[in-house]
């Protein structure tokens, strides 16, 4: 299986969601997420992050839940650090976000 190396920005984007779609359906606050995205605020809660990749489909084995806990504890900034997404998963959110914003177009 092949991996995508992706922040939870570019996740987003490539869903084809804007911030304030992703906090309604994910509980995150806005300006939470905002502030990950634009590595202004280092997550507190490793729960809130973990919904929010959950969110994502990103499912975080044991040994990768704790390098996420050490760079979070050293400060590291959400938009620094990039989560390995399936490769068919992003094609996925990539041909749902291009039919849904041309199915829009139309309307």
């Amino acid at each position: 299986m092949m991996y995508r190396k992706m922040t939870i920005q570019q996740m987003r984007i490539a869903k084809g969601m804007t911030q304030t779609e992703v906090t309604m359906l994910s509980g995150i606050p806005l300006s939470t997420l905002a502030g990950w995205e634009r590595g202004e605020r280092v997550p507190r809660s490793l729960t809130a992050f973990n919904k929010l990749l959950r969110f994502y489909g990103v499912e975080l084995s044991f040994d990768a839940l704790q390098r996420l806990c050490v760079a979070l504890d050293c400060g590291t900034p959400a938009s620094k650090i990039k989560f390995y997404v399936p490769s068919e998963e992003v094609e996925r959110w990539l041909k749902n976000s291009t039919s849904e914003s041309s199915g829009s177009a139309n309307e």
